[in-house]
């Protein structure tokens, strides 16, 4: 074994005596989102949306009276460069929605009516024909899938002001032949959702107000009457509901709002929880997976994200991403898995930015004896500035610091778990935990002996001469020449101990010292001692 080989495994041997270092990651997604593709060709498009498994893409393309169905990589946020397929005889399109069984639904609002197609889940392509068709309407603008799928509202906008509700056959893509809930009262709803309880929430736009309804989820029937009257709103248009339930209201002339909506009830909060300004006619709202706020911004050519607190349904002060460089945004849409879809003049999508958020933290010393102190130290890598650190364990009063690197002084009584939390600006958090260890009062010794015996300067005729001396009983002893390590030996309950180094000593003289660790891991330097070497001649 060679000499280099020797030091590094000693090294590591007194680091983890001595050292504990942790490592944990987190991998955050802060509502950013970065240029993946603009799809070619596509004129005015009034709705988008993706399937179930996030690799089929709807468009109603209003100006070309037809749907058409793009695959998309749900990694790369990437479509294919050619639809897979188109849906015709249409007539200004206006609404598209998947079930969670990937049945699409379309509002072919010139022609009064909605239709319905199977969707292959793997090649994205769409049945020949519709399986069913919903008439009797009047300019319908917009459609909505219930959580389970089973339940389909249309907003039945023009002259006839209602919202009607069918039931769907999950395997088939069927309508019911006629409506099981016929909710009027309205003037000219525009738009219609559902959130991931099963509350149907409506924007009545003309009576500048939105509705919220509990809907029975076998039968699809809604109750009597609404559950929740929002006013106070000057021109609602559109409406979403994110993963924890919160409800987003676009309001082209004032802005957009977020309520809580409770999930058995139905009933929305009083008054907004957060009021987001500083817009210019605001278009859609859309939640992402993990509950980030998209807003199209349309007057000011931009799409902002929020973050938003799932509990309390507020959006961060500020906008966590501004997307600039649009054309008239009207739409925003995510996939399952986090792709967003935006479209104005013209359509493009954008991938989410990860970054990932790291912690290290060290304990040191570990282990120690009783009364003794350890040092923690946290250090953030990765995400964004400023960090927010905080240790908690036994003994640890409530402390919090902001820096890149956080260090607390702990005395334990006992072998100890302490946890620590680094959160950046943008909410992302990792925790990471280290021990440090109490050695028992036996172990605890003071400071180990170790002494060289012999003269202080001696020669020798071999290279690899027997070197003894005195230290700790138990202790490990490891023996230097000229600063490398050559010999390493276990001492036994006499408290001597001899070696041979395992390298020949240089011929000449050599600097020779040796270092005792004891059981809780304090070291302790002999005295030195210089050995010459003068090799016998031969005769």
């Amino acid at each position: 074994m060679s000499s280099v080989k020797i030091f590094s495994i000693v090294t590591v041997v007194l680091l983890n005596l001595l050292i504990k270092t942790t490592l944990s990651a987190a991998l955050c997604e802060p509502c950013s989102y970065s240029f993946s593709q603009r799809i070619e060709g596509i004129s005015s498009p009034l709705s988008v949306a993706f399937s179930p498994s996030g690799n089929c893409l709807a468009i109603a393309e209003n100006n070309n009276n037809r749907v058409l169905i793009y695959t998309v990589d749900p990694a790369t946020c990437v479509a294919s460069a050619n639809f897979v397929s188109e849906i015709t005889d249409l007539s200004g399109p206006g609404s598209v929605a998947f079930s969670r069984d990937g049945c699409l639904a379309i509002a072919d609002t010139g022609n009064n009516r909605v239709l319905t197609y199977t969707v292959d889940p793997a090649t994205c392509a769409a049945s020949a024909n519709f399986v069913s068709e919903i008439i009797g309407l009047n300019l319908p603008e917009s459609v909505a899938f219930s959580p389970s799928g089973n339940c389909l509202a249309i907003a039945d906008t023009n002259i006839n002001n209602r919202v009607l509700i069918y039931t769907i056959n999950p395997a088939t893509c069927a309508a019911s032949a006629n409506f099981v809930s016929e909710i009027t009262g309205l003037n000219s709803p525009n738009s219609v959702a559902f959130s991931p309880n099963g509350c149907l929430a409506i924007v009545d736009r003309n009576n500048s107000r939105v509705l919220t309804y509990t809907i029975n989820p076998a039968t699809c029937a809604a109750a009597e009457n609404f559950v929740s009257e929002i006013t106070d709103l000057i021109s609602p248009r559109l409406i979403a509901f994110s993963p924890d339930g919160c409800l987003a209201i676009s309001d082209i002339n004032s802005g957009v709002f977020t309520y809580t909506v409770d999930p058995t009830t139905c009933a929305a909060s009083a008054n907004f929880v957060s009021e987001i300004t500083g817009l210019n006619l605001p278009g859609s709202v859309a939640f992402s997976p993990d509950g980030c706020l998209a807003i199209a911004d349309t007057g000011n050519n931009r799409v902002l994200t929020y973050t938003i607190d799932p509990t309390t349904c507020t959006a961060s002060a500020n906008f966590a991403s501004e997307i600039t460089g649009l054309n008239r945004p009207r739409l925003v849409a995510f996939s399952p898995d986090g792709c967003l879809a935006i479209a104005g003049a013209d359509l493009n999508l954008y991938r989410r930015n990860q970054m990932t958020l790291g912690l290290t933290v060290t304990a040191s010393p570990t282990p120690i004896c009783q009364g003794a102190t350890s040092t923690l130290t946290a250090t953030a890598l990765g995400g964004t500035a400023p960090y927010t650190i905080s240790f908690s364990g036994s003994n640890v009063p409530a402390n919090s610091q902001t820096a890149s690197s956080a260090t607390i002084t702990v005395i334990p009584t006992e072998t100890t778990t302490y946890t620590v939390t680094v959160t950046d600006a943008n909410g992302c958090s990792t925790i990471a935990t280290t021990q440090v260890v109490v050695s028992p009062t036996s172990m605890c010794s003071t400071v180990p002996f170790v002494r060289l015996c012999g003269p202080i300067c001696r020669k020798v005729t071999r290279h690899k001469p027997k070197i003894c001396g005195r230290a700790t009983p138990g202790s490990t002893v490891y023996l230097y020449t000229n600063r490398k390590l050559v010999a390493k030996t276990k001492v036994g309950t006499n408290g001597q101990f001899c070696v041979r180094p395992c390298q020949r000593l240089r011929h000449g003289c050599n600097a020779v010292i040796a270092q005792a660790v004891n059981n809780a891991g304090i070291a302790a330097r002999s005295n030195g001692v210089k050995v010459f070497v003068k090799a016998r001649r031969n005769r």
